[in-house]
This record gives structure tokens, C-alpha cells and sequence, in this order.
């Protein structure tokens, strides 16, 4: 798992996660955040993920990008 972009906009903190391995994975995200969305490559916000004390936990596939954006 490689962090590719790490950013603020519109409030939100903005990450870019790609999953460099031949094999499914997922993506563990902790921290100070209630809220997180995933969004397409252009931050357009999508479906809702779920966040549980304070992690997200991500599925990706091989090879896949991942756009997000988290907050308080």
C-alpha cells in the first residue's frame, strides 16, 4: 500500500491510497476522523464508508487507486 497524495480541500482531508501488490488487500486508515467518503480521481464525493472507532477499513483490489476524503 503506497500514499500517493495527501491534502486539504474544501475542509475535508483528502487521501490517495494505491494498492501495489498482485493480490487483494486492505487499506487501514486511523486517526482523529468521524466521517470518511470515497471519492473518483477528480474528488467527487461517492458512497459513504464506514468508520469504526476511529478507522476505516478498506477493501482494494490489486493494482486498484483509491480516492478519499475524511473528517472530524
Amino acid at each position: 500500500m503506497v500514499l500517493s497524495a495527501l491534502r486539504d480541500r474544501d475542509g475535508w482531508t483528502e487521501v490517495r491510497l494505491v494498492a501495489e501488490t498482485p493480490e487483494p488487500t486492505v487499506a487501514v486508515l486511523s486517526g482523529a476522523f468521524g466521517r470518511a467518503v470515497r471519492t473518483d480521481l477528480l474528488g467527487r464525493p461517492g458512497e459513504d464508508l464506514a468508520v469504526a472507532d476511529g478507522a476505516v477499513r478498506l477493501p482494494m483490489l490489486p493494482w486498484e487507486i483509491v480516492t478519499m476524503r475524511l473528517r472530524a
